[in-house]
């Protein structure tokens, strides 16, 4: 393994984290929402699914 390709593993991997935090944070915050309703919450899930999965 090159120089090149650990710090491409270095920031990939940071990049991958902090895309994780950022999901994690809008779920969180998204169902602590007392005021939003169920199906309101489920179509935010399916949303945030279909557009963060879509680059996998």
């Amino acid at each position: 393994m090159s120089f090149w390709d650990a710090l491409r593993l270095f920031f990939i991997s940071f990049a991958l984290v902090a895309h994780m935090m950022v999901l994690f944070s809008i779920v969180t915050d998204l169902f602590r929402d007392e005021e939003t309703s169920d199906i309101s919450k489920a179509l935010w899930k399916a949303t945030l699914g279909t557009v963060c999965g879509a680059d996998r």
